[in-house]
């Protein structure tokens, strides 16, 4: 099994599912194989074959979210929508804070034309997950007719997300522009460009990374005094980040250096 999990984050597949076809028939009933052969020929779309082996995972772990949630997905590949929304409702029974369980059940209800119970179910994800645009994108069309204010509301919502995406997208493109430059060792043009990125940003999720690869780059180029300003930024955001830790424990140990230095 752990093979083959290497293998699939190395996106070899076949050879992935080799190995869990191994596990399993070294081991039949144990659910996690079962699940990770399932999973395996899910991602090479052999979805009439992963069904079997997921519907075994439910049945020897009935407890697990996951293999209920991939069940309900093969279903929908292979276009069985009330199943699908069959496995997808024992899934978010078991787990009813993952959005795109909501989401995915909201879409196999529809279908089916429950649509008030999949209105329902896209309220939770975005509840869950307040950008999740897709379930933004079902609420606006689905309440249009019915409540045309909270369409509006919903439509208004998925705008403000898709400007904040394209926000993080031009902070992030900055970000690797001044990584490039970094390679060059053109600290001054690295450092322009992630203020410019960190100015782009604002408050969008990339803020923390930002202030760090910027405390990064100013340490590099020798200014510890704005590095660490910038590392300390960047910690309020990323409060466990060991890199961060690191190189603040690194700057102080310069300053205090440098302090002896001067005295002596």
């Amino acid at each position: 099994m752990n093979l083959g999990i290497a293998l699939a984050d190395s996106y070899d597949l076949p050879g992935a599912l080799a190995e869990f076809s191994e596990a399993v028939s070294l081991a039949p009933k144990e659910p996690v194989a079962r699940y990770n052969r399932g999973r395996a020929l899910f991602d090479l779309k052999r979805y009439e074959e992963a069904r079997t082996e997921l519907e075994e995972a439910t049945r020897l772990a009935p407890r697990y979210f996951e293999p209920f949630y991939l069940l309900g997905l093969a279903e929908k590949q292979l276009d069985n929508d009330a199943r699908s929304a069959e496995v997808l409702e024992r899934a978010v029974a078991l787990d009813p804070n993952e959005a795109d369980a909501q989401f995915f059940l909201g879409r196999a209800l529809s279908r089916i034309g429950r649509v008030d119970k999949a209105i329902a179910h896209w309220k939770k994800a975005v509840q869950i997950n307040p950008d999740h645009g897709e379930a933004l994108y079902n609420l606006s069309r689905a309440l249009r007719d019915t409540a045309p204010l909270e369409a509006q509301e919903y439509s208004r919502r998925l705008v403000e997300m898709k400007k904040r995406s394209m926000v993080t997208d031009q902070a992030g493109t900055l970000s690797n522009f001044a990584i490039v430059s970094v390679g060059a060792h053109d600290y001054q043009q690295a450092v322009s460009q992630l203020k410019e990125a960190i100015d782009v940003c604002g408050e969008c999720p990339r803020q923390g990374e930002l202030h760090k690869n910027l405390g990064l780059i100013y340490c590099r180029s020798g200014d510890i005094d704005n590095g660490g300003e910038e590392l300390r930024i960047a910690q309020r955001f990323l409060p466990g980040d060991a890199d961060i830790k690191k190189s603040l424990n690194t700057v102080q140990a310069l300053k205090m250096q440098a302090v002896v230095e001067t005295k002596q």
